[in-house]
């Protein structure tokens, strides 16, 4: 293998495939480096020329709406099930009036600021019930007889419409058989008159009552 001298400076065979590997590297770098840049060039003129749809049906501020108008109503009855983490304890299911409120909504301010000697709230908004807080996993609420229930660290699901799966696969709290449906019906019935009346939930609305055999 014969040296080759460039420059009067004597450069092994060796040294020059070696930089020619070096070089091949290099310019194989280059050509993925300048393949990622016409990639996202190419991305950035998509997103800038593409079209994007505009909703105009407005469905996220009525679903929202009609929730808040659901558990705004006095009058209204969700079926709350509950899935325990012990297999051995059956899922049951708990009439609700109205909605669950979360452990962590208060009347006032729930976060502080403390300066010096003095004390002052952060400028927290309430929400649309006038409330201040977090929504956690600590939950409560009322049935139609006035009982108290309060629900920490299960899994849920709540529902304005009683399904047949809840009464074959779930222990429901009340004490009567029949087509939930028209129970529920009756029931809310029962209790519009009663909130007409009296809006506090924790009161009895003993006709209500009455038709869930509590």
């Amino acid at each position: 293998m014969r040296d080759i001298t460039i420059s009067g400076k004597t450069i092994k065979r060796a040294g020059l495939v070696l930089v020619g590997v070096v070089l091949t590297v290099l310019l194989g770098a280059g050509s993925c480096d300048e393949e990622q840049t016409n990639a996202q060039k190419a991305a950035q003129d998509k997103a800038a020329n593409g079209e994007t749809f505009i909703p105009t049906n407005d469905i996220e501020r009525r679903n929202y709406n009609a929730r808040t108008e659901l558990a705004d109503n006095p009058a209204s009855l969700i079926w709350c099930s509950v899935y325990p983490s012990n297999p051995n304890v059956k899922a049951f299911t708990v009439p609700i009036v109205g909605k669950l409120t979360s452990g962590g909504k208060r009347p006032y301010p729930t976060e502080i600021v403390r300066k010096g000697n003095e004390t002052s709230y952060f400028p927290e908004f309430p929400d649309p019930n006038g409330m201040y807080g977090s929504s956690s996993d600590y939950k409560y609420g009322f049935d139609p007889a006035g009982n108290y229930h309060e629900f920490v660290g299960v899994e849920m699901r709540c529902t304005s419409v009683p399904s047949i799966i809840q009464q074959q696969t779930t222990q429901l709290e009340i004490n009567v058989d029949g087509d939930l449906g028209l129970i529920d019906a009756k029931v809310q019935a029962a209790l519009k008159a009663c909130r007409d009346v009296d809006h506090d939930p924790s009161h009895a609305c003993p006709e209500a009552a009455r038709l869930l055999g509590m």
